[in-house]
């Protein structure tokens, strides 16, 4: 592992590139969300944590949670928890907005409420803490 000097994230490739983020808290994230959202998001973090150690990243514009490899993630917009997770393969599910790019397929759901939240997410996320835990080197198929 490297840690940046700068701002003290490990990365498994040394001098990986990044913006270097210090300061930012989960609860900079959360302030002036609608309480559903709000709790949207801690349930959604809650599921992420019951599958293995990771850590929690705040940086500017999500939260990262990281294994070895970031493996999951959250955004906002003033009105809507973007919960996002990172697989080999593309889910073809109508819930979930799928961006592809180098053998991965980030999937997002866009929730306002913490009922939202489908069941099998908890299985979606499993899977990618699994390629989140093998780091970059594996790749889809």
């Amino acid at each position: 592992m490297w840690t940046c000097p700068d701002c003290g994230r490990e990365f498994h490739i040394p001098n990986g590139w990044h913006s270097c983020t210090s300061g930012r808290a989960v609860d900079d994230h959360l302030a002036g969300k609608p309480p559903e959202v709000v709790e949207a998001y801690h349930r959604f973090e809650a599921m992420v944590r019951e599958i293995g150690p990771i850590t929690v990243e705040p940086l500017k514009s999500r939260i990262g949670f990281k294994a070895r490899s970031t493996f999951a993630g959250a955004s906002f917009t003033q009105s809507t928890l973007r919960a996002s997770f990172a697989l080999a393969r593309r889910l073809d599910d109508t819930r979930l907005h799928v961006d592809s790019y180098g053998g991965r397929h980030v999937h997002i759901l866009e929730v306002t409420d913490p009922a939202q939240l489908p069941d099998d997410l908890r299985a979606w996320l499993a899977e990618a803490y699994e390629l989140g835990s093998a780091g970059v080197g594996k790749r889809a198929q």
